[in-house]
């Protein structure tokens, strides 16, 4: 049976200044072109979450990669940030035992009915976490600690040095701590649109403004058809500098073994796949 703990959720940072000023910025402009009757809500709030978790379904972009990362890896698996599931249910299906925790609470609804459709094997070997990935404090240290789908880029610099502080303490010895990783190839165009389709079928458009200078990439996601309002969902993330990332590590007694790229299938994005582990491999301090 799938076990659900708390492991004591506070709010997510605000976000800066700048980050504030370019997503209102962007989202005013594609409200305008949408005309009336538009609601904003935000990427992880209940309908955010429904539209992240329909888009995410069948995205199995860094999958491949993480499940070879931790093969070979002995102990259980924790995955930090971990939505509706997106790399919960493979690395389950693959035969780990995963801790999956996650700040949204209507992510855990998601997560949870989820899991719910698996076979009992598998559900036995979940747990599901409510919890903050800056704060958790869990009775079990982990082989492996996953932080995939760039949520990284959620955190600032303060979120970031918190995050790494728990994951050197929870992190076994010898255990690996994989972080994915974007960043915008040198020269591409500030603003970008698409279309992805979820696994309901149903067709969204993707607004993107990158603000190089600030380093912050705003997101807006809305259905291509809508019977009605228009629900549009938004989002504001951090492009962290690699350097600047392996310091912050550095700074917490861990440090990046190996970065791997991952395939965008796009040249505007240069995604990367960090394997970290403790400086002193002895584990934690």
């Amino acid at each position: 049976m799938t076990t659900t703990v708390s492991a004591s959720p506070v709010a997510a940072p605000a976000p800066s200044v700048a980050a504030t000023d370019l997503v209102k910025g962007h989202l005013a402009e594609i409200v305008g072109e949408l005309g009336a009757g538009v609601t904003v809500h935000d990427m992880y709030d209940p309908v955010g979450s429904a539209f992240y978790d329909d888009i995410s379904r069948h995205d199995h972009h860094e999958v491949r990669e993480i499940l070879a990362a931790i093969r070979g890896v002995p102990g259980e698996v924790l995955d930090l940030a971990a939505g509706s599931g997106r790399l919960t249910v493979p690395m389950l299906a693959s035969g780990r035992t995963v801790t999956a925790l996650e700040l949204s609470h209507t992510m855990l609804d998601l997560l949870r009915r989820r899991l719910s459709e698996l076979p009992a094997e598998l559900r036995g070997r979940a747990a599901v976490v409510a919890g903050d990935m800056r704060t958790f404090r869990l009775p079990t240290v982990f082989g492996a600690i996953v932080l995939g789908t760039t949520s990284i880029s959620l955190l600032d610099e303060a979120g970031r040095a918190a995050l790494f502080e728990r994951v050197r303490e929870q992190l076994a010895p010898g255990g690996r701590f994989l972080i994915s990783t974007l960043q915008i190839a040198a020269g591409a165009a500030t603003d970008a649109r698409s279309e992805v389709t979820g696994a309901s079928g149903r067709t969204y458009r993707l607004h993107e403004r990158f603000d190089p200078a600030a380093g912050i990439r705003s997101v807006v996601i809305h259905p291509t058809t809508v019977d009605g309002d228009q629900h549009v969902c938004t989002s504001a993330v951090r492009i962290i500098r690699p350097d600047l990332l392996a310091a912050e590590l550095h700074r917490q007694g861990l440090r990046i073994e190996q970065s791997r790229a991952l395939p965008t299938g796009s040249d505007r994005y240069r995604d990367a796949l960090l394997t970290v582990g403790h400086i002193d491999q002895g584990g934690r301090r």
